[in-house]
């Protein structure tokens, strides 16, 4: 795919999670498009490979295999990490970031857009984030090292994002033809989400925990983020962990 007339435009957060509270799914928030991407990877004619892609984990290097189950539950949760992120691109072609730096159009990305060792210096310049939850459970050293590249990544995209020097859209795998241009990405729950906790001592205890948003907008809660579509806000909010939260924080009161 010649890459000399084509332009880096933009990136996809390709966000497809069950809801926890029974809510619409993701893509039927999102407005259908009259063009939209097409995702390629690497092609049979000679690429330009990143310099430093000898040195990442696998998942970025080559396709993974898998022949038990435990196996197959850990290249699905590399798989889901690196395929969230996509590049978009001005001659239509889509790539995700387990693809890119095996193709020549990695070259039109900025650096600090794209996937890095963790012992670059982007890994320790950037300003420490609020993690996303890439892994609903704690990750094991299989999957650890990607976690690791891909939320450093991710606090990259969000500061680009804020900076305004980066285009950020959301979009879902079971319908591309389907996105929006987020406006906000918010990290910090609290800037836009407060917990309500009510209490009634009757015969039995109850207690009662809402989420209510700070300036009564809207929110679609999904496994690990939650979307307000008139504004364009994607909130990192780990729905699906909120139950084992919620246990820690009433025996650390009791």
């Amino acid at each position: 795919m010649p890459s000399d007339t084509v332009e880096f435009q933009s990136i996809s957060l390709l966000l497809d999670e069950p809801t926890p509270l029974k809510g619409p799914s993701i893509a039927s928030l999102l407005p259908t498009q009259t063009q939209s991407y097409r995702l390629f990877g690497p092609s049979k004619n000679a690429e330009y490979e990143a310099t430093h892609l000898s040195y990442m984990p696998e998942v970025f290097v080559r396709k993974l295999s898998a022949y038990s189950k435990y196996e197959f539950v850990i290249v699905n949760q590399l798989y889901r990490m690196v395929e969230m992120i996509r590049y978009n691109f001005s001659n239509g072609a889509q790539v995700s970031a387990k693809e890119i730096l095996r193709m020549s159009l990695h070259r039109l990305v900025p650096e600090e857009f794209l996937p890095q060792l963790k012992s670059s210096h982007w890994h320790h310049d950037q300003v420490p984030m609020r993690p996303w939850a890439l892994t609903q459970t704690e990750s094991g050293p299989e999957v650890r090292p990607t976690e690791e590249i891909m939320q450093s990544l991710l606090n990259r995209i969000v500061t680009g994002h804020r900076q305004k020097r980066l285009k950020v859209l959301l979009q879902t795998h079971s319908q591309s033809t389907k996105s929006m241009v987020l406006q906000t990405i918010e990290l910090d729950v609290g800037n836009e989400l407060d917990w309500r906790v009510d209490f009634e001592d009757r015969k039995r205890f109850k207690t009662e925990f809402k989420i209510v948003s700070s300036r009564n907008r809207r929110f679609y809660f999904y496994d690990s983020y939650a979307f307000e579509p008139e504004n364009a806000i994607v909130v990192v909010h780990p729905s699906l962990r909120l139950p084992a939260i919620l246990i820690r924080w009433m025996r650390s009161e009791a």
